[in-house]
């Protein structure tokens, strides 16, 4: 009886006074090879073994090229790519862009409605008027402010107490309506107007951004 090969060893099959099937299929002379219980040639295994060691050796280059230092790196210069493309925009392409950002609170026995007014632009507007309002489901107004600026600043906002409403006296327990008109001037002198409303009173407490028809350069 034969002994035992070590595992993983390849076993030549078939002799030359007792060839198998698959022997006398191949060339006359060819060994076959015995691996994990398949028969193949060994042409074929060491071309096997061949490819196996190409793998290595390129696993191995993409290893040593593709460092974790090299993926910080790269994480970092795309960020910055990233946010140069934003400041670009946000700073140097001409346009109009104005927003108006709401919030509503329900304050003790009554409601507070903050606003501030936003040029996102690249330049100025004028002429600009923002009036806020607040009234019930009847449409009876319980309170209002305007505010007017002959101009604001590209990449300004603006917030105070004439862009703040303070509803007193009224219950809590019903549906309101936010109603802010916005009038200004842009950078041809054309005149924009524009109008949002928004109900309230479902929520103790409610944020909303309306934003103007934006113009480019």
């Amino acid at each position: 009886m034969a002994k035992d090969q070590p595992e993983g060893a390849f076993n030549l099959v078939g002799d030359s006074d007792n060839p198998t099937l698959e022997e006398a299929e191949l060339n006359e002379g060819e060994e076959l090879v015995d691996v994990g219980g398949k028969t193949f040639s060994k042409d074929e295994v060491d071309l096997a073994h061949d490819a196996l060691e190409k793998v290595r050796e390129v696993g191995e280059r993409v290893s040593q090229v593709i460092t974790p230092l090299n993926v910080v790196l790269a994480s970092i210069f795309m960020a910055f790519l990233i946010f140069t493309t934003f400041a670009v925009v946000f700073w140097v392409v001409p346009r109009d862009a104005v927003s108006v950002d709401s919030v509503y609170m329900q304050s003790g026995p009554g409601h507070v409605v903050m606003v501030e007014l936003h040029n996102y632009g690249t330049k100025p507007i004028t002429d600009v008027t923002l009036t806020v309002t607040f009234t019930d489901e009847d449409g009876e107004v319980l309170n209002s402010t305007r505010f007017y600026r002959s101009e604001i600043a590209a990449h300004t906002s603006i917030a105070g107490d004439d862009l703040e409403l303070v509803i007193g006296g009224v219950t809590v327990w019903a549906n309101y309506e936010i109603v802010i008109e916005i009038e200004y001037s842009y950078y041809d002198a054309s005149d924009l107007k524009e109008s949002w409303s928004h109900e309230v009173g479902d929520w103790s407490s409610e944020y909303f951004t309306d934003k103007t028809e934006r113009h480019w350069l």
